[in-house]
């Protein structure tokens, strides 16, 4: 597999019409308008065979606060394989660029998933704190997307004393 690194200058309308249907296909049509707009504003990774769109997965800068101290964290989304190449490897290549992307490049990085074993496989770990969500001045809990949130720190240093993290809501899921 032949990954390129995409910008939004870089990416063509006819690489995102194939990124569209690979998503599609990937999510089992459970890939929102909302979920395409979050990966806009970072890099983006795709994965071809000869001409094939196969693999897309993005990082975007998002500002979150760990134990109310802000950061700018690399956050991962939309992470793809097209179904028919599922485990064979594809995924596998794919995650070891973007991570090694997040830990060139953010102190922390962050993702939610339901397939936390293969992110473990990365370096990626389960955060232990509890999540929020900041609606205007408002902050909500959001308890049910604790179990899927993850993280892939530079140094290598474990959150163990981490009691919270916060991001901003987003239109659609805000994890």
């Amino acid at each position: 597999m032949r990954i390129e690194a995409l910008t939004e200058t870089t990416a063509t309308a006819a690489i995102d019409s194939k990124v569209k249907s690979l998503l599609s296909a990937a999510f089992a049509g459970d890939f929102t308008p909302e979920d395409w707009d979050h990966f806009q504003g970072g890099p983006r990774w795709i994965g071809f065979l000869a001409d094939e769109v196969v693999a897309h997965g993005a990082v975007v800068p998002r500002r979150m606060w760990i134990d109310e101290v802000e950061i700018s964290v690399g956050y991962v989304e939309a992470i793809a394989v097209l179904p028919k190449y599922w485990r064979q490897g594809l995924g596998t290549i794919l995650m070891k660029e973007i991570t090694n992307y997040c830990e060139v490049n953010f102190e922390l990085s962050m993702l939610s998933t339901d397939e936390k074993g293969f992110y473990r496989t990365h370096g990626w770990r389960d955060f232990p704190g509890k999540s929020f969500i900041l609606r205007g001045e408002n902050i909500t809990r959001s308890e049910d997307e604790d179990a899927g949130l993850m993280y892939l720190s530079r140094t290598g240093m474990e959150l163990l004393d981490t009691s919270t993290v916060l991001c901003e809501e987003r239109i659609g899921d805000s994890w």
